[in-house]
């Protein structure tokens, strides 16, 4: 029963409504703020993202690249992606047999594996001393695809991939403990930056 922080000294609920404020800038203005990432190779790679304030600055990069983003919506902002063939909801009839279709020809596909949606192929993994559900049906195709997994992250310089692992032949579940021990670090680091705190309980 002993508050986390001290009363009176609580920032994170202002700073964090300020990173949420962040992010929602970025995704107004995502076309004119292209944030190009160095890929380890042209092919077979998973860009593992999450959800940071500017994430959206990818966006514009997928669309140069022509990756392929999942999506659990067709939201208004993703329009140009969509009509682009960059984005896929993985949420639609076919979606996974279309996937499997771009994986077995190498293209570059990204996702964001910090939120669980209801009804979709999870693993239990270790997250801040929780077990949660985290999102287990594109690592299972990475794995049978040989897939290099590319976890992103902000850095003062810009958005960089900060780790990497081959997942070829790997289980599902040890490269979900993997993605959130990497994103738990990152976490860790500065956590009114997560935005996905809301949807915790939830996993």
């Amino acid at each position: 029963n002993t508050p986390q922080v001290p009363v009176g000294q609580n920032k994170f609920a202002p700073t964090h409504k300020k990173e949420w404020a962040r992010f929602i800038h970025s995704l107004a203005q995502w076309e004119r703020i292209g944030q190009p990432v160095e890929l380890p190779r042209r092919e077979r790679v998973f860009v593992a993202a999450w959800h940071f304030p500017e994430v959206a600055a990818l966006f514009a990069f997928a669309r140069e690249i022509h990756a392929l983003m999942l999506v659990s919506q067709d939201a208004p902002w993703l329009r140009a992606l969509r009509e682009a063939g960059c984005t896929l909801n993985f949420q639609e009839p076919g979606a996974v047999r279309q996937l499997i279709r771009e994986m077995q020809a190498g293209r570059v596909v990204a996702a964001m594996l910090d939120h669980a949606i209801p009804g979709t192929r999870c693993e239990s993994a270790q997250l801040l001393g929780r077990t949660v559900s985290t999102p287990s049906g594109i690592l299972e195709l990475c794995s049978k695809h040989g897939y290099l997994i590319a976890f992103v992250a902000p850095r003062p310089e810009g958005i960089r991939i900060v780790a990497q692992l081959d997942a070829t032949g790997q289980p599902a579940h040890k490269l979900a403990q993997q993605y959130n021990d990497w994103l738990e670090a990152e976490i860790r680091t500065a956590p009114e930056r997560w935005l996905m705190w809301q949807a915790l309980p939830l996993r």
